[in-house]
């Protein structure tokens, strides 16, 4: 069987890449809310699948940017419970522990938010979730 090894600690890999960044980190454009609302206003069809524009535009409007950091948290979190099995993948062993740790020391030496830090990572997915009708996670950070 091959073992898969992350090559350094997760926390500390990303804490170090995050300081590197952290003078000149600037979100992306597609992980900024008005950029979004933007975005629809652009293609309000194809971003509207089974609803109204009108109720879309509306929710992004709503929304701030706290809102979709909050919403990232989340969605990372889920996405990092939902690791497949070690039992019946036991070569990723520590791997499970080494990407939500490399993306909080990330977030943590760049001196972001991690839902900024997500949503640099899954914007299309969460983008069309929240615009095709999916609910908007709240967390408690």
């Amino acid at each position: 069987m091959n073992q898969i090894k992350p090559p350094t600690n997760g926390y500390e890999e990303g804490l170090e890449e995050g300081r590197r960044v952290a003078d000149s980190y600037v979100p992306s454009k597609t992980a900024r809310i008005e950029h979004w609302r933007a975005a629809f206003d652009d293609s309000p069809t194809i971003l509207s699948i089974g609803r109204r524009e009108e109720e879309v535009r509306d929710q992004l409007r709503s929304l701030t940017q706290g809102d979709i950091n909050a919403h990232a948290r989340v969605w990372h979190a889920r996405k990092m419970a939902a690791f497949p099995s070690l039992e019946e993948f036991p070569e990723l062993e520590g791997m499970d522990e080494y990407f939500p740790d490399r993306a909080r020391g990330f977030a943590e030496g760049a001196g972001i938010d991690l839902g900024q830090h997500a949503l640099e990572l899954y914007w299309p997915e969460i983008f069309f979730h929240i615009c095709w009708g999916g609910e908007v996670y709240a967390d408690d950070a």
